[in-house]
């Protein structure tokens, strides 16, 4: 989170019927499936596996909204702001789940912004 391109490449959602890991493996499937459809002819992904992804992908996005009404933003950079400012708080041990959630979208930081969407395609394609 402490990357200056951070809100370029992610966002929060507010989720909590799935933890961060599953968000995390989901959201790496949906790129995966994202990129090997721009890789592909249009007749390999005949089953609609990169239009599904894109569904899911909206679908989990959609949450931010519900992430700006609970804490005030959908940007990392504003969220690790706000608890760099709680320094010397003492903040009581929160019981419960929490459904805040991180979500790529997909691209990377620094000069190689493609870097991910390189690795995406070739984690389904093969190098």
């Amino acid at each position: 989170m402490d990357e200056p391109d951070i809100d370029k490449v992610s966002a929060l959602i507010w989720l909590p019927y799935l933890d961060q890991p599953v968000v995390s493996r989901l959201v790496t499937a949906v790129h995966t499936a994202r990129a090997a459809d721009s890789t592909a002819s249009p007749r390999r992904d005949a089953l609609g596996f990169s239009k599904a992804a894109q569904a899911v992908l909206d679908m989990l996005l959609a949450q931010r909204a519900a992430a700006i009404a609970r804490i005030g933003t959908d940007r990392p950079s504003v969220f690790r702001a706000a608890g760099l400012s709680l320094n010397g708080i003492s903040i009581p041990k929160r019981t419960g789940v929490s459904a805040l959630r991180f979500v790529a979208l997909g691209g990377w930081f620094g000069p190689d912004t493609g870097l991910y969407q390189s690795a995406a395609a070739e984690w389904i394609c093969g190098p």
